[in-house]
């Protein structure tokens, strides 16, 4: 729904080419709260990884006004994160700064 790319691109298609190149990857998950960040992605996220070698790094959203998009809290980052350490996937949480002050990742290119 997101990700309009998704259409000519499907994800599983995609992760089936990774799969076959026999090379580690990383992932970006952007976590965003009551969207993608239940325990429920994680698990169908670390189905779609499991025996690969990859890295996934979680990204916390950095809001912005112009959308309806909420982060998801650092309590639950960590469960999503743990869940995906269960299932022997590397997993880190990427921060940004400047989200304070309307000035970090994503949020410049919308006050434009």
């Amino acid at each position: 729904k997101l990700i309009p790319a998704q259409k000519k691109w499907p994800i599983h298609e995609t992760l089936d080419v990774l799969r076959n190149r026999g090379r580690s990857f990383l992932v970006q998950y952007t976590l965003l709260a009551g969207i993608n960040d239940s325990l429920a992605d994680a698990m169908r996220l670390a189905t779609m990884l499991q025996g690969m070698d990859v890295k996934v790094n979680l990204i916390v959203y950095n809001p912005i006004r112009s959308t309806n998009f909420t982060a998801t809290s650092m309590q639950d980052i960590k469960r999503f994160q743990n869940h995906l350490f269960e299932q022997k996937i590397r997993t880190m949480i990427r921060f940004s700064k400047g989200s304070d002050i309307d000035a970090a990742c994503g949020q410049l290119f919308a006050a434009n």
